[in-house]
């Protein structure tokens, strides 16, 4: 049992940093809904979480990455509302005595993190100006080298809108709209997953507008993005028609038979909250939260920190009892619940 103790004290160090960061990137992070990053918890993020409350330990497959899954969303504002790449945080050396000791550790650890994502949006936006500039003055070849040195790996841009936007307005710019066409499906793929796409997402909408200018454009996986817009569409307006037990019945039917998305999570969790059955939406979240960070998407790793941070929220504000905190860390069954 002390063994068991000890793990878990570990673990709770480890989310402590997670959460204290997911709550600045959730103010920070406007509105993700428009980029197919929605933010489920939006009511529950900005509230003030009670300091005697101790963050809720992950299950144990994700204590051991500990600084892949210390990450958080972190997006700029305006034009660049993509969630951007979470900043890594260093775990803790050795656990802490007292709660006073971990208050002060989080707060180190979320100056730092805020720091760090100030530099790297004033990087970002820097370049920005500079690309804008060689995007005016046609120097094309400039505009492609600093794509490529900067925007295409920096971890803040690269998770935004602004490489995917400054990527299709290098080759747009110059007429080569079945490169940029190529390019969008490409990180789509890749960053958000082609069954992932509903309609209002800018990427959704940023290909659309690239395909009007090349009807002939054919690529099977438009196919698959059509098929994955209209499932949601359907979703959206359940929700919107407060079809919750539908949606609910929908989406659990979607993860048991394969098509484990996140939206498919998004959505769920959306309806069993207006239904108000906390303790069930912390169940999903505990679920999602059970999935190996490092093999998710930037999209899936997004909700992950969003998911993270709306379980916690849920507890300190008393949507969920310490009794149901203590079910999901030992007895509650994440593996299977869904399948």
């Amino acid at each position: 049992m002390l063994k068991q103790l000890n793990k878990k004290t570990k673990a709770i160090i480890i989310i402590a940093i997670i959460i204290v960061i997911a709550t600045i990137a959730a103010i920070v992070v406007n509105n993700l809904s428009n980029d197919n990053n929605k933010d489920p918890n939006e009511a529950a993020a900005t509230q003030t979480a009670e300091p005697t409350k101790r963050p809720i330990a992950l299950p144990t497959h994700n204590t051991e990455t500990t600084e892949e899954a210390a990450t958080v969303s972190a997006a700029a504002t305006e034009e660049i509302t993509q969630t951007a790449s979470p900043a890594e945080t260093t775990a803790p050396t050795a656990a802490p005595t007292d709660s006073a000791d971990v208050n002060e550790m989080v707060d180190e650890s979320n100056t730092e993190a805020g720091i760090d994502a100030l530099q790297m949006k004033e990087d970002t936006l820097k370049n920005q100006d500079t690309f804008d500039s060689y995007i005016s003055n046609k120097d094309y070849d400039s505009a492609k080298k600093l794509l490529d040195d900067f925007f295409k790996d920096n971890s803040y841009a690269n998770n935004s809108l602004a490489t995917y936007k400054n990527y299709v307005t290098y080759y747009e710019s110059q007429g080569l709209y079945n490169d940029s066409a190529i390019y969008q499906l490409d990180y789509i793929e890749k960053n958000d997953g082609l069954d992932n796409v509903r309609e209002g997402s800018t990427h959704y909408q940023l290909l659309t507008a690239t395909l009007q200018n090349i009807p002939d454009f054919s690529d099977s996986r438009l196919d698959t993005i059509e098929a994955s817009v209209k499932c949601w569409k359907e979703l959206e307006d359940l929700y919107t028609a407060n079809n919750d037990d539908e949606v609910i019945s929908r989406t659990k039917d979607m993860i048991k038979n394969g098509k484990e998305t996140v939206t498919a999570y998004l959505y769920l969790v959306q309806s069993l909250r207006s239904k108000g059955d906390s303790l069930e939406e912390a169940k999903v979240y505990y679920c999602y939260l059970a999935k190996d960070y490092t093999t998710l998407n930037q999209l899936e790793q997004s909700y992950y920190s969003m998911f993270s941070n709306a379980l916690n929220m849920l507890y300190y504000n008393d949507k969920i009892t310490s009794d149901d905190v203590e079910y999901l860390e030992d007895e509650f069954d994440y593996n299977n619940y869904l399948k």
